[in-house]
């Protein structure tokens, strides 16, 4: 076990510096040696490194390193010691923190090998036949309680092996007195042999394969964090690697990755970046160096390549390729609009439940009621209930995950981004328009099942005759809201169909303003002249589940969102009639 020291320096800040960092460069480099075993360093070794590393940011601003490493730990001579070699001054040092003692002993005296090798001498024929002999009987200790067993054995325990020959009678009196011996009792108290990793406390006494199955967790923290302070290693998610073994990647390479993902129009895996643009086979010995070493030296170049994978699917973008998916609203409006989810309590929390089926194997699926705005930008919300089926991202910094869905409804498969929200803007899946154009339509209801990877999922709806409804469109070119025929062969909720006979005199009329898009009173106001129900005192009254579609139209609203609406007191417009059915009213 290592020991710490806490060592007084002398000298001036930089000269300090420069003492404590040759310090520690020193022990790091001779971490597995003994604690009293010298360290050695030429002074031309180290005005290399100093040189080079620029590990100290001197005060001074010295440059000339020789004299100021020199100077520094000849002033901390209670730590080095200065010796002549052949290329000039070396300075010694210990792990202890002080120069090694004088007096020529014999460094190998608590070596491995002479402590292997103490004792030891030829062995009798006795002593080979008793190695040599069988075992008659078990030690009830080992036969009772196999998961005790340690390699010293405590005392008490009968001989395993007899002699072949019949013991004399002196050898049968020695063995009677040492019976008659008392007993050794054992201790009372057993020793603790608990550790502490953080806040859990491990019990080393336990099962070897029973400790690693219950604090896994702690244990690769602890190695992680001893990893990430070796200069040695590098890291990229959660593995680890050897720096020095790593392969380069030129100025040429880089750009040949970067030219076929652009060429390609989409994220590409890092087997796909090994094989195809590096030309490199992925049967070969090196495959998983060639592995580590793209993910590691694209992360590095952040300036041309982003990561939107997960662990087990890990696929690399240009930051040049633009977002999956022609939106009609920008990616940045979106994330504001969501930005609702960030608190928990206006987020409805969405049915997610175990999926069924004999392959469902724990997997998590999500119903949900498709909303206008959803199926306009081809967009879905992820609220914390949401949040547990999504794929965590492998890096810290990682903004986008690129997800894997099916429809084999139509048998195809569609890309889409989870674009994690930061701050005030919301966490949202992007990217679907094509798959809710051409499948699916405003109101319909289907199911989100995960799949088998973290970021694959499958959509499942129950294919229905076709029907035929005048719904509500958008005409680009006039800019108006229009009823237009609509064929649909999938469920839907009536609530969220946007019929021409639910809010027909939203025909000809435009869209909201963005300035009033961003007043929730302004659009409750509207969604109450397109649904309610005007009272003799000239009041309009619905219900919160036909006002939420009707809001859904110009920007993203929960349920829970619009009855906090209702209730707040900042709008004394609103108020919220009969809480058990969800009745509200406004009255101008």
């Amino acid at each position: 076990m290592a020991i710490s020291v806490e060592i007084q320096w002398q000298g001036t800040d930089d000269q300090k510096a420069v003492a404590s960092t040759v310090y520690a460069l020193l022990t790091a480099r001779a971490r597995f040696f003994a604690d009293d075993a010298p360290i050695r360093q030429s002074l031309a070794h180290l005005q290399g490194f100093f040189e080079k590393q620029h590990p100290v940011e001197l005060q001074t601003k010295e440059t000339n390193y020789p004299e100021l490493i020199e100077t520094s730990l000849t002033l901390n001579d209670h730590v080095f010691a200065r010796e002549q070699g052949e290329d000039g001054p070396v300075f010694v040092t210990t792990k202890r923190g002080t120069p090694p003692s004088a007096g020529g002993e014999d460094l190998t005296a608590h070596s491995f090998k002479t402590r292997f090798f103490e004792g030891a001498h030829e062995p009798s024929e006795d002593e080979l036949k008793a190695v040599r002999g069988v075992a008659r009987e078990m030690p009830d200790v080992i036969m009772a309680y196999p998961e005790a067993v340690h390699p010293v054995f405590p005392l008490g325990i009968p001989e395993l092996f007899e002699p072949d020959e019949e013991p004399v009678l002196a050898d049968v009196a020695e063995r009677v007195v040492v019976e008659e011996q008392p007993e050794v009792q054992p201790e009372t108290q057993p020793a603790d042999r608990r550790v502490r990793i953080g806040d859990v406390v491990i019990d080393l006494s336990e099962n070897a394969n029973s400790i690693a199955q219950k604090h896994a967790g702690p244990f690769k923290e602890l190695l992680g964090k001893y990893l990430d302070e070796d200069f040695r290693f590098v890291r990229f998610g959660g593995d680890y690697y050897i720096e020095d073994r790593l392969e380069r990647l030129s100025k040429g390479q880089l750009r040949d990755i970067k030219d076929y993902i652009n060429e390609r129009g989409e994220p590409l895996t890092d087997e796909e970046l090994i094989s195809d643009a590096l030309r490199r086979p992925l049967q070969g010995a090196d495959y998983s160096l060639w592995r580590f070493t793209i993910n590691y030296r694209l992360g590095r170049e952040r300036k041309d390549f982003r990561f939107v994978g997960t662990a087990e699917d890990r696929r690399w973008a240009t930051t040049s390729l633009p977002p999956i998916g022609q939106s009609y609203r920008k990616p940045s409006e979106i994330a504001q609009d969501y930005r609702y989810l960030t608190d928990p309590e206006l987020a409805d929390a969405d049915p997610v439940t175990p999926a069924s089926g004999a392959d469902a194997s724990g997997r998590l699926q999500l119903r949900h009621v498709l909303t206008w705005y959803e199926s306009e930008n081809g967009v879905l919300p992820v609220g914390p209930a949401t949040q547990l089926m999504m794929p965590v991202p492998l890096l810290e910094d990682q903004p986008v995950v690129i997800l894997r869905i099916q429809d084999p409804q139509n048998f195809a498969t569609h890309m889409a981004e989870l674009r994690l929200g930061v701050g005030n803007r919301g966490t949202h899946i992007a990217g679907l328009e094509e798959l809710f154009q051409s499948t699916l339509v405003p109101g319909a209801i289907f199911t989100l099942v995960q799949g088998a990877n973290s970021n694959e999922f499958t959509i499942e709806y129950e294919r229905q005759a076709a029907q035929e409804s005048r719904l509500l469109q958008w005409d680009d070119r006039r800019e108006r809201w229009f009823f237009g025929p609509v064929v649909y062969e999938c469920p839907v909720d009536p609530s969220y169909l946007l019929s021409e006979e639910r809010v027909g005199e939203l025909n000809g009329r435009k869209r909201a303003s963005d300035s009033e898009r961003k007043r929730p009173d302004v659009l409750l106001q509207q969604a109450f002249e397109l649904v309610g129900e005007r009272g003799t005192d000239g009041s309009l009254t619905a219900l919160v589940d036909d006002l939420t579609p009707v809001m859904n139209i110009d920007r993203p609203f929960s349920r829970s969102y619009v009855e906090s609406i209702v209730e707040s007191g900042q709008y004394p417009q609103f108020t919220l009639e009969d809480p058990a059915i969800g009745l509200a009213a406004y009255r101008p």
